[in-house]
C-alpha cells in the first residue's frame, strides 16, 4: 500500500500511460471546506462518502492520513467522519479491488470542517504472477488462385501447441481447396501458448467492451462477430468453442482486441505474401455470477471487405478477474 502512495503523492517515476490515467479521473472533489467553531485547537473534522464509478456507497473503505496516524472506516453507506490534526497535508483511500487514491497537498485549517467525496475506480490489471493461456487461435487462408505462403509468429508468450508442426514457421500451399502442406489438408492453423501477462484495453482511459448475460451470449456474440467480418463458418467454429466456457456464471464481460491491438497485445504475424485482406481478432472475458460495478464503453467496429489473398486469426484468453488485490 505504501509503495503506491509513494507514487501517488511524492511523484516516483511511472509510466506516461498510468500518469495519464490517474490525472485524467476525478478520483475526489471536495465538497465543502467551512468554519464550524465545535472543535478543539489543532483540529480539523472530514467526513464525506466514498464511492464506486457509478455512485453506489463502499462499506469498509479505509480513510487515512498519510502517516496513518488517523483512520476511518466507511460505514455501509460509504460514509466516514473523522478528526485530523492541521498539520495533515493529504488523505488516501484504499480497498480491497480498487485503485488506491491520495488527495494532492490540501490545506486543512484547524476549526475547519471540510467535506470530500472519493470514487474509486476499479482494478483493471490482470494478477502478473499466473500465466494467462492463449486458447485456440486459428489462422484461416483463403485464396482463389494457388499460393505458396510462409508464416511466421512472434507471439509474446511461450507456445505449448502447434498443428500442423511449427518449426520456425508455417510453410503451407493455399488454394481454393483450403490449406495443404506434404502431408494433408488442413481448415485453418492451430496454435496455443502462455503469455505472463494480458489486461482489458482503456480506451482514452475508458474500459471497452461490455458486459452480456449469459442467456444473450450466443447472439451477443453472432452480432459482434459479424460486425467484425468473420463469416458464418468462422462465427460458428468461435461459438462453438468459447461460448460453453463463457457461459459458466450469470454474466460475463467482453472485449474484443482487434488487428493491431492483437499485435501488440498478443503475437506480430509476417506473412509471405502479404494478405490483401486480414482481420485478427482476440477475446478477452471475465465472468461474473452476480451483476459487478464495472464502468466501460461498447465497441464499435469498423465495416471489413474481403478480396483476394484473405488471413482471418482468432483466439482468446479467460481472465479470472478484472480485480487484482
Amino acid at each position: 500500500m505504501r509503495i503506491i502512495l509513494t507514487i501517488l503523492v511524492f511523484g516516483v517515476s511511472i509510466g506516461a500511460s498510468a500518469i495519464d490515467f490517474y490525472r485524467a479521473l476525478p478520483h475526489y472533489t471536495i465538497k465543502s471546506d467551512t468554519y464550524t467553531n465545535d472543535l478543539l485547537t489543532g483540529q480539523v473534522r472530514v467526513k464525506g462518502h466514498v464511492l464506486d464509478y457509478n455512485g453506489k456507497g463502499l462499506a469498509g473503505a479505509l480513510v487515512s492520513t498519510i502517516d496513518e496516524e488517523t483512520s476511518a472506516l466507511t460505514d455501509a453507506n460509504g460514509a466516514y467522519d473523522m478528526i485530523i490534526h492541521d498539520s495533515d497535508t493529504s488523505l488516501f483511500v484504499f480497498m480491497d479491488g480498487y485503485d488506491e487514491i491520495a488527495m494532492s497537498r490540501y490545506d486543512f485549517r484547524a476549526g475547519h470542517t471540510v467535506e470530500v467525496e472519493f470514487r474509486l475506480p476499479i482494478k483493471i490489471e490482470q494478477d502478473r504472477k499466473t500465466p494467462v493461456v492463449s486458447f485456440k487461435p486459428v489462422v484461416y487462408l483463403y485464396s482463389t488462385t494457388t499460393l505458396n505462403v510462409s508464416l511466421a509468429l512472434d507471439y509474446l508468450g511461450e507456445l505449448t501447441f502447434t498443428y500442423p508442426e511449427y518449426k520456425e514457421g508455417w510453410n503451407v500451399t493455399v488454394d481454393a481447396g483450403g490449406v495443404h502442406d506434404s502431408k494433408r489438408t488442413y481448415p485453418y492453423l492451430f496454435w496455443e501458448g502462455e503469455i505472463d501477462h494480458l489486461t482489458y484495453e482503456k480506451n482514452e482511459n475508458e474500459l471497452a467492451g461490455q458486459l452480456v448475460a449469459t442467456d444473450t451470449l450466443v447472439e451477443f456474440l453472432e452480432r459482434q462477430l459479424g460486425d467484425i467480418g468473420l463469416n458464418r463458418t468462422e462465427q460458428t467454429d468461435f461459438i462453438t468453442f468459447w461460448a460453453p466456457k463463457m457461459a459458466v456464471d450469470e454474466y460475463v464481460f467482453v472485449q474484443f482486441l482487434v488487428d493491431d491491438l492483437y499485435t501488440s497485445n498478443i503475437a506480430e504475424l509476417t506473412v509471405s505474401p502479404e494478405p490483401e485482406s486480414l482481420k485478427r481478432v482476440y477475446l478477452l472475458y471475465t465472468t461474473y455470477q452476480d451483476v459487478p460495478n464495472i464502468d466501460f464503453t461498447p465497441q464499435q467496429f469498423e465495416p471489413f471487405e474481403r478480396k483476394g489473398f484473405t488471413l482471418i486469426e482468432w483466439g482468446g484468453s479467460e481472465l479470472k478477474t478484472l480485480i487484482t488485490l
